[in-house]
């Protein structure tokens, strides 16, 4: 069976503390910068997360879990058929505390269509 190339890109990855220890439980929301469209997932117990079927454009990346500062990732641009890779480290720290984190995020592209 051949699928037509879809017009929606995906983000997945994996959130780590500064040890490197893979952190279940945390909550990752993806915000389409454009529209302001929000999806929310938690990371399962090897830590990683996957967000499918999103429109293409810009995106926010957040997380949220107690103990832990919440980070803010900006700048992850998507393309169409994309699956980007944004690996997330998570900081120590009460929730109220931000890092933000700007500009062009390093993106593994696992699956881009049109290379």
């Amino acid at each position: 069976m051949v699928f037509g190339q879809a017009s929606t890109a995906a983000i997945s990855g994996v959130v780590r503390d500064p040890s490197g220890a893979v952190v279940p439980g945390v909550m990752v929301t993806v915000k389409h910068v454009e529209s302001g469209l929000t999806r929310t997932v938690v990371t399962n117990e090897t830590g990683s997360y996957s967000v499918q079927l999103l429109p293409v454009g810009a995106y926010e990346i957040r997380t949220d879990l107690p103990g832990f500062k919440q980070e803010v990732r900006r700048g992850v641009n998507l393309v169409v058929g994309q699956e980007a890779v944004v690996n997330l480290t998570l900081e120590v720290g009460a929730a109220a505390e931000l890092v933000t984190v700007t500009g062009e995020a390093p993106i593994v592209n696992t699956t881009l269509a049109s290379t």
